[in-house]
């Protein structure tokens, strides 16, 4: 689990399963850059840097959104 700052706010995250990519339509395009957020069934996702494995990965947020 990792905190992630959305809006100056600190939330929990968990890294996004490649079912749960999928299932969500999560699909990036070869070369696209950190940094996405996308309002999915209610919760926030980002697609970030992950330092710890290296290039950018999808997570799970407990941050509510409207879609």
């Amino acid at each position: 689990m990792k905190h992630i700052k959305i809006n100056g706010v600190a939330y929990e995250a968990v890294q996004a399963t490649e079912e749960e990519i999928l299932n969500n339509n999560l699909i990036i395009e070869p070369g696209e850059p950190c940094g996405r957020q996308e309002c999915r069934y209610g919760y926030i996702w980002v697609y970030i840097d992950d330092l710890d494995i290296g290039g950018c990965k999808w997570y799970k947020t407990n941050a509510q959104c409207n879609e």
